[in-house]
């Protein structure tokens, strides 16, 4: 499929089967939005490939909950400049089976999908993992889309104007702005939602010009409680540093009154795991939390077990630095391999 087809034009119902579910889940909006206010904003990032500038970012309006409760979700397109940008449907996505629902993304440039497990872009097994089904199978009367040919996004904004490919077709305004939300999943070609199962999740956001970012949550289990944030087996890369600049893996999360447990193992120079308080976490100190609830130092095997009050926390782990404000050795940057060999799990106190 070329660029120009990048948006098809719908004016018909769209039969929604098992076998189009296989395509990739997109959710929970049927007509309308199921949520139009997401909270707080609790993890936002990401930014686009494209020389224009544009920003993609998503947030969560929760990183844990029940079975059977909702986590909301909004995803936007922001142009930062101040100047408007007007940019061609490009059609460049970085993964498959990103939507906003059963009609898939509609006008909008962005979609997403979850996937049950922790997740990278890196994950070996990222490709090949199953899409949660997160709506029923059926028939759905799609609004007609208009094949897309440009966005003019005015400045310091998410307002855009659509263009078509041709003169003739339509312009019409539109908020690069769009709120879902995730509660469960349909089984097969069963017509009932289902509480999603207790576990980690991993929500996989991206454009149509390349840029992808990583949100994750977890199900905690109404008789265990127990939540695993990281599973075992889970590989993460940061980089150790002679120059006070290491790289970082940092995972935010929200814990009742629990005991966080896990184990991990370090190659290159090692690594420093911080459990801190989001606030904490905001406040740094040559590139980690100035302030933690835990922290190991350098090293290169570790298990812990943290007593956690109620609240938002940061799993932080950095690359370990060396000879830090001393004079430079080469090679400034190692990379360094991280390897959970016990899941970091929130367990009831």
């Amino acid at each position: 499929m070329g660029p120009a087809m990048a948006h098809i034009g719908l004016a018909f119902a769209v039969i929604v089967t098992a076998l189009v579910l296989a395509l990739g889940t997109g959710v929970a909006f049927f007509s309308p939005p199921a949520v139009t206010h997401v909270g707080t904003t609790l993890q936002t990032t990401g930014k686009t490939g494209s020389e224009e500038g544009l920003v993609l970012g998503a947030s969560l309006n929760s990183t844990d909950i029940s079975p059977g409760q909702a986590v909301g979700l909004r995803i936007w397109e922001q142009n930062p400049a101040s100047v408007p940008v007007n940019i061609s449907a490009a059609n460049n996505w970085s993964y498959q089976g990103l939507a906003l629902g059963p009609c898939g993304s509609l006008d909008f440039p962005f979609g997403f999908k979850v996937l049950q497990g922790y997740y990278t872009a890196s994950s070996p097994g990222l490709g090949s993992a199953q899409a949660v089904q997160l709506y029923a199978p059926g028939i759905y009367m799609c609004p007609a889309i208009l094949s897309v040919g440009s966005y003019a996004i005015a400045p310091d904004s998410t307002n855009a104007t659509i263009g078509g490919f041709s003169s003739p077709e339509p312009r019409f305004s539109i908020a690069l702005n769009e709120t879902s939300q995730v509660r469960g999943e349909y089984m097969g070609s069963s017509t009932t939602e289902s509480p999603l199962p207790s576990g980690t999740y991993t929500v996989v956001v991206g454009d149509e010009w390349g840029a992808s970012m990583f949100l994750y949550f977890t199900v905690t289990s109404a008789t265990s409680r127990e939540s695993v944030l990281i599973p075992a087996g889970t590989t993460i890369t940061v980089t150790s540093s002679l120059d006070c600049v290491a790289s970082h893996f940092q995972l935010p999360f929200g814990a009742d009154t629990s005991v966080l447990t896990g184990a991990f193992s370090a190659g290159g120079l090692g690594a420093t795991l911080y459990i801190a308080t989001q606030q904490q976490a905001s406040n740094l100190t040559q590139g980690h939390p100035s302030q933690w609830v835990y922290e190991t130092g350098p090293t290169n095997s570790t298990s812990f077990s943290v007593s956690l009050p109620q609240g938002s926390y940061v799993i932080w782990i950095e690359g370990a630095n060396r000879n830090c404000g001393a004079s430079i050795s080469e090679p400034l940057e190692v990379l360094t391999q991280v390897n959970v060999t016990q899941a970091f799990a929130l367990n009831p106190a």
